[in-house]
């Protein structure tokens, strides 16, 4: 597992990072490419960090140190996911648009498998089951996210609610 994904574990990663962490961050997610070349010394060197730095932050995205996060950015951008709009064209099949669609979807489920923290998981399962109430929230395109959670969730026996007009998402938030 450690060799797959480099650039969704550290977006994956990214809101629970330190300020220097998410700099070095940054700089892989803009030019993943460099770092494959790029020695442990000059990235640490062009951002003005300490080697030890770079070193905790790739094991604290999940590998066990610099090598294993340039051999995963490597998978990342000699066969990096393509949009799926990118690979349906006007010749493709019905069949072959569903396949096609099929696939990326197998491919976005494996790549979210490969970034989940099993103790984040679990927090997050404690929270919603000690939750006074769950509400999902939604405008416009997002309404009907909001209606499938609440479907989904409905189900579960938990306390659930979907609001999808703004004025009733500002009084939910009162009670």
């Amino acid at each position: 597992m450690e060799t797959m994904n480099g650039l969704a574990r550290i977006r994956g990663a990214y809101s629970t990072l330190s300020k220097k962490e998410q700099r070095i961050a940054d700089y892989i997610l803009k030019q993943p490419e460099r770092i494959i070349h790029h020695t442990i010394n000059q990235v640490a060197d062009d951002l003005d960090v300490a080697e030890s730095t770079v070193f905790r932050f790739c094991q604290r995205v999940g590998f066990k140190g610099y090598q294993a996060l340039k051999i995963a950015l490597a998978t990342d951008v000699v066969a990096p996911l393509q949009d799926i709009h990118e690979d349906i064209s006007n010749e493709d099949t019905p069949h072959e648009i569903a396949e096609k669609i099929f696939t990326s979807n197998v491919k976005t489920l494996k790549a979210t498998r490969q970034i989940l923290d099993a103790a984040s998981l679990d927090k997050s399962v404690e929270l919603l089951l000690s939750a006074r109430r769950i509400e999902f929230f939604g405008s416009g395109g997002s309404a009907v996210i909001a209606l499938d959670a609440y479907h989904k969730f409905i189900r579960s026996g938990l306390l659930v609610t979907a609001n999808l007009e703004s004025h009733m998402q500002l009084m939910s938030r009162l009670s």
